[in-house]
């Protein structure tokens, strides 16, 4: 398709098949607009503001475009975020939380500061998807998180002992922006890529500009 000149190529599926297609035009750097039906649900589709099946039809067809930055991970393109947590015994940040989920990340922004930190998690973050966005809008102005500035941003979250044992555990957050974040070796934690488990924890994100077109709904998250 990219091959043959077409203007827009559309994937359909779950959200592998998503990442897959939106990296095969970023690293061709295709001059094509990206566009998604999700089947089943999807991280990417909800940023783009997709609904499901025929219902994303309506909006692909209008063909509303906004050209965004990508992060970038290797070789791999993300659109939305990069998570790094912990094993998930306990099930995360959004159930029930035990202060002995800590991981011990450690990560450099621009080169300017490094950052030593015991985080339940740590977002790195091009498109806010709701998820974040509900947990954090009364702590952050989600709203300066956008995929046009080329900037990452990048949130921690852990868990913090209150005055005394009644009080239990209160949410504490940290706040960074950067253009490239480099994180060191940690073989404790997983990694999350638009949804998508990797391997391993990368040593280094970036932000590329204006790298993709992609075909919005109403109800995007940017």
């Amino acid at each position: 398709a990219i091959k043959s000149g077409q203007e827009n190529i559309i994937a359909v599926g779950n959200d592998n098949t998503a990442h897959r297609v939106l990296n095969i035009i970023a690293r061709e750097g295709a001059n094509i607009n990206f566009g998604f039906i999700p089947l089943g649900a999807s991280r990417i589709a909800e940023v783009l503001g997709m609904p499901q099946a025929e219902a994303a039809c309506f909006f692909i067809s209008r063909k509303r475009v906004e050209k965004v930055d990508l992060g970038k991970v290797g070789k791999e393109y993300f659109l939305s975020s990069l998570e790094i947590k912990g094993d998930g015994k306990s099930g995360g940040i959004f159930s029930k939380l035990k202060k002995s989920d800590t991981i011990l990340c450690e990560f450099k922004c621009d080169k300017d500061y490094k950052v030593t930190t015991e985080v339940q998690s740590l977002a790195i973050i091009n498109i806010m998807d709701s998820e974040l966005k509900n947990k954090f809008s009364d702590r952050i102005n989600y709203k300066c998180i956008n995929p046009y500035d080329e900037i990452l941003n990048v949130i921690s979250w852990t868990l913090e002992q209150g005055s005394n044992k009644q009080s239990g555990f209160s949410l504490a957050l940290s706040f960074f922006s950067a253009k490239d974040v480099d994180i060191a070796e940690n073989k404790e934690a997983k990694c999350v890529l638009d949804g998508i488990e990797l391997e391993k924890v990368p040593s280094k994100v970036t932000v590329v500009k204006d790298k993709l077109k992609v075909i919005v709904g109403p109800k995007r998250t940017f």
